[in-house]
């Protein structure tokens, strides 16, 4: 996911602040159509999270934000690895830090 250009503006987008699905595109400035799918994929994978929801158009719609609070990217020959820093909260909400862990132990 991270080796693609408009998935890293998307998660880019979210470290900074949390936003709606239209806001997000729109601060992106990805295409609507790939940006609501990928979107889709980074919120299945559990690397944003509803934070809240907002009125709009007389009716609510989530807030998202990463769970991240910075991410960092280490590519060499033969290898690639991320590091991310998460807050405990965020890591207690994301399911997909959980499967880590369970992983893990």
């Amino acid at each position: 996911m991270f080796g693609e250009v408009e998935t890293r503006r998307i998660i880019s987008t979210l470290l900074k602040n949390e936003y709606t699905i239209p806001q997000i595109i729109k601060e992106s400035k990805v295409p609507k159509t790939s940006g609501y799918r990928k979107i889709e994929n980074l919120i299945l994978n559990g690397l944003i999270i509803e934070s809240g929801k907002v009125l709009s158009e007389s009716k609510k719609i989530s807030k998202l934000q990463c769970v991240f609070q910075e991410i960092r990217l280490d590519i060499k020959k033969d290898k690639f690895g991320i590091i991310g820093i998460i807050n405990k909260k965020m890591f207690e909400k994301s399911t997909s830090m959980k499967s880590i862990i369970e992983l893990s132990e």
